[in-house]
């Protein structure tokens, strides 16, 4: 073999091989446990759930979060057997329903933006109170401004979550007790205690509950939930529960 030859053999010889565009695509996304979005940002909720009397945590509360308006993403946790500590994440972008049950205790509805709370790492905690011989429920994001009546926009979505807990238990009848804070005359007080029952039942028979399935009852200021003179105090007590009267 020339000297010329076996030189070409040894020179390293590079193969390119084109292939046609379509392989270049992105991979395809079989499925996801989170919607895919640029704007995407998981954000970690994690709390304590504890019994209002005593501090102690609660093992095995229920937490459902969806996703609002349409509840295209739904989550279900329990808090921790041993101490009733949680944890779930979320997508800082949206906001959610959160709705906390467990056995033997009054539930709560609550609503989270996490986005509005500037934090990749939220702490919620929540107090459960024992149930009465009727279950009561707090609707915590339910506010009204000094003598007045009308329901506030950002009570809508709690409201929502009421009249889709009614869809779900087609048997459930509910009352509905209406609260001020101390201030003020007593007649003035029960007054506006009912005209605000009235506004959270009209709300709902707008959302497709039937009137016979919601009572309504007046307290006036006589059952405040604080006695101090502020008016963090007094928003806490101009409220109106939901007392279940039946499943």
């Amino acid at each position: 073999m020339s000297e010329k030859l076996k030189l070409i053999l040894k020179v390293p010889v590079i193969i390119i091989i084109l292939f046609p565009s379509f392989a270049l695509k992105k991979p395809l996304i079989i499925s996801s446990p989170f919607p895919q979005s640029v704007n995407d940002s998981l954000v970690f909720v994690s709390g304590h759930i504890q019994d209002s009397l005593t501090g102690i945590g609660i093992g095995n509360v229920l937490i459902t979060y969806k996703e609002l308006p349409y509840g295209n993403f739904v989550g279900i946790i329990k808090s921790r057997d041993s101490d009733g500590y949680y944890s779930y994440r979320t997508f800082g972008h949206e906001k959610y329903i959160i709705e906390i049950s467990s056995d033997g205790y009054i539930g709560k509805i609550d609503t989270l933006h996490p986005f509005s709370l500037q934090g990749s790492q939220i702490a919620i905690n929540y107090l459960l109170s024992k149930k009465p011989s009727e279950e009561l429920m707090t609707l915590d994001n339910l506010i009204f401004d000094l003598g007045k009546s009308e329901i506030k926009p950002e009570s809508f979505e709690e409201l929502d979550a009421l009249a889709d807990l009614m869809k779900a238990n087609p048997e459930m009848i509910i009352q509905l007790e209406g609260h001020t804070d101390f201030k003020g005359g007593r007649s003035k007080n029960l007054k506006l205690s009912q005209e605000r029952v009235k506004q959270v039942k009209n709300y709902l028979i707008h959302s497709g509950i039937m009137p016979d399935r919601i009572r309504t009852k007046a307290f006036g200021g006589s059952n405040p939930l604080s006695w101090e003179n502020t008016e963090e105090a007094s928003r806490l007590n101009r409220r109106v529960e939901v007392r279940i009267i039946s499943r």
